[in-house]
């Protein structure tokens, strides 16, 4: 499985707690029916999403969203899914394909990352916010769209809102291995070598990092050498 893509999914919450649920009646006793719609409802969109059905996840967790505009899992978990649905590698999004639905792909992924941003009451929750932003960002890069410069503050934040999480420092690392511009960087051996240092038996941070290392001999950055 994509490196990406394990990290977004394991990122999307597999269960909805009753309690944050926020479907009661006027009596105080839970709404059997809509608890059940929404229980169906996550339920539905998270397996379309492990099995990369973007149109059926977004149906069914923008559904959810609407349902449910304050809860920070339900966001979370929207959110997850309009960037995996972007940047995944069997997206159904092609610039070069189809520019206008490109663009709108990125939008609305932009718009349920911001609205996780607001509702995220942890710096936990913050943190995953700013991976989001810092995967789309990177992945909308361009030439007529530079957006690498957001990416990595959006990287750095999730780092230091997260306490210093190995995988946020691995995802950072990955976002500068990905961009031409820093692909031989001395920040992405800095961020693996972090990476390792927080999470020393990780073999994934260990076999990067010594592929990066053999690689920075020949390396056309001298910084990096």
């Amino acid at each position: 499985m994509h490196a990406s893509r394990l990290l977004l999914l394991m990122l999307a919450v597999l269960f909805l707690p009753f309690s944050m649920l926020g479907c009661r009646s006027q009596s105080g006793s839970a709404d059997t029916a809509q608890l059940r719609e929404l229980i169906n409802l996550h339920n539905r969109g998270i397996g379309h999403l492990e099995n990369k059905e973007w149109k059926e996840a977004e149906a069914a967790l923008g559904k959810l969203a609407e349902l449910l505009p304050q809860n920070t899992t339900v966001a979370r978990n929207l959110a997850v899914s309009r960037v995996l649905a972007m940047v995944d590698r069997f997206s159904p999004y092609s610039e070069s394909a189809d520019a206008a639905a490109f663009a709108e792909g990125l939008r609305l992924a932009g718009e349920a990352v911001s609205r996780y941003r607001d509702v995220a009451d942890t710096d936990d929750e913050r943190a995953v916010a700013e991976l989001l932003a810092g995967k789309l960002a990177a992945f909308a890069d361009a030439p007529n769209r530079p957006r690498m410069a957001d990416a990595l503050k959006n990287f750095q934040d999730a780092i230091r809102l997260s306490g210093d999480r190995p995988t946020m420092w691995y995802a950072y690392a990955k976002a500068l291995e990905e961009n031409r511009e820093y692909a031989d960087s001395p920040q992405l051996l800095d961020a693996l070598e972090k990476a390792l240092e927080l999470a020393p038996d990780n073999l994934a941070v260990i076999t990067k990092l010594l592929e990066k290392q053999a690689l920075a001999l020949s390396a056309a950055n001298p910084e990096t050498k």
